[in-house]
């Protein structure tokens, strides 16, 4: 009669402990986000935004994926991978309405945008080979009032390995009309045969998703380990 009573006793706090385990499951999470159906049945990309990544841990090993289903919750196994970066390039030839030079000064250069949009690269086509040149550039509405977008810019140019760097990086902007302003008091002028413009973005690829899926932050403290193994024994 004795060994019954153990054998039972033992029995209730199996399922005692996978009571308490089923039910903190979820509970022992700190973050979830469900994700969206799939539409068909493959390998998928789940981006993790930063959201996300702001409440995992430094070396993103806390990630779990669950499958739930009616009577039960399986854990999918995931491989954990870094995108390099894509970026869309958009290029297009403008048009220089206007070349003026203050002599000893200043060379000035106009470049009318063909069809006005977002751009954030200037580049520079040069007639010299040897040049090294800072310049400012402007954006108008009007090709009246001027407002500065970026200074001290250096393009250069070496004959002797045959290498020109004349792109103008900046902050997205819109204008329709830009200006290039070359400080030419400790050098010979320069001539700019063409200008192109140029919208260097990264892309955003749209992602899929796994069905029923939850990807989960899981943290588990000692003391809550001590916890379950009484409960076991």
């Amino acid at each position: 009669m004795t060994k019954k009573i153990n054998f039972y006793f033992a029995l209730f706090c199996f399922v005692l402990f996978a009571d308490f385990v089923s039910a903190q499951k979820f509970n022992d999470f700190n973050f979830y986000r469900e994700i969206n159906e799939a539409s068909a049945s493959s390998y998928y990309k789940i981006k993790l935004d930063n959201e996300i990544l702001g409440k995992s841990n430094y070396d993103f090993n806390d990630f779990r994926i669950f499958r739930v289903e009616e009577n039960d919750t399986i854990e999918t196994p995931y491989l954990l991978n870094w995108d390099k970066a894509e970026y869309e390039y958009v290029k297009q030839y403008e048009s220089i309405i206007d070349k003026s030079y203050k002599a000893n000064n200043t060379s000035y250069y106009t470049i009318k945008i063909n069809q006005r949009r977002e751009i954030n690269e200037i580049n520079l086509e040069v007639s010299e080979s040897n040049f090294d040149k800072t310049l400012k550039l402007e954006g108008s509405d009007d090709n009246k009032n001027w407002k500065t977008i970026k200074e001290n810019i250096r393009i250069v140019g070496f004959q002797l390995n045959d290498f020109k760097y004349t792109k103008i990086n900046f902050t997205v902007s819109s204008y329709p009309y830009y200006r290039i302003s070359i400080n030419d008091k400790q050098s010979k002028r320069i001539n700019i045969e063409q200008a192109y413009t140029a919208y260097n973005r990264n892309v955003t690829k749209k992602q899929n998703y796994i069905k029923d899926t939850y990807i989960v932050r899981k943290e588990i403290k000692n003391r809550e380990t001590k916890t379950y193994r009484k409960l076991c024994c």
